[in-house]
């Protein structure tokens, strides 16, 4: 009986483990949703937000399915609507995560007649960044990740440039900055 016991009290513990890492993860929310805290639209030219967010049918409070493929079957078929408004020529909608907890749908749209970005062709050359710049990035990189796992990806702009305010990843971001300032000062002086 005591084994019995055992593997019992064992089995209860990795149940409430898993409980609390799905919370963590996923918030609060135990009802299998995720709660939209911010819609946030961009490229908007002719069309106005009120008429985006009647073809979207998603606003802020509202919940999507926890499975990620349910949830993003949702964002495609709101994209499919907004792509049927007359003048759009193509529509993105994203799903984010997290701010307080709930998630964030970018909503941006292209309009006939809009400026759209186009890329040129991959570089062939032999130029490679200096050995010093790419470990800086790398460890932005890990600090930057390590601060997300963390939920902590606050953002401070006001040097200019993008700062995370967490500890760990402060020093790798000051020394990258250093490095695309640089990099910036030298391109003016030539």
């Amino acid at each position: 009986m005591k084994g019995w016991t055992r593997a019992l009290t064992k089995g209860v513990l990795v149940a409430l483990l898993l409980l609390a890492a799905w919370k963590l993860f996923y918030g609060a929310d135990t009802h299998g949703l995720k709660t939209i805290g911010i819609v946030d639209f961009y490229g908007l030219r002719t069309l106005s937000e009120a008429q985006l967010r009647q073809a979207l049918q998603l606003k802020e409070g509202d919940s999507l399915p926890a499975s990620d493929e349910q949830a993003h079957r949702r964002a495609e078929e709101a994209k499919q609507r907004l792509e049927a408004l007359p003048g759009v020529v193509q529509a993105r909608v994203n799903i984010v995560c997290c701010d307080a907890d709930k998630f964030i749908l970018y909503v941006g749209i292209e309009e006939k007649g809009s400026q759209s970005l186009h890329f040129g062709s991959a570089p062939q050359g032999m130029v490679r960044l200096p050995e010093d710049v790419v470990e800086a990035g790398k460890s932005f990189d890990k600090a930057f990740m390590e601060a997300i796992e963390k939920r902590d990806f606050a953002e401070d702009d006001s040097q200019g440039y993008a700062l995370i305010p967490d500890c760990p990843i402060v020093q790798p971001n000051l020394q990258f900055s250093r490095f695309h300032l640089a990099s910036f000062c030298r391109d003016i002086e030539s």
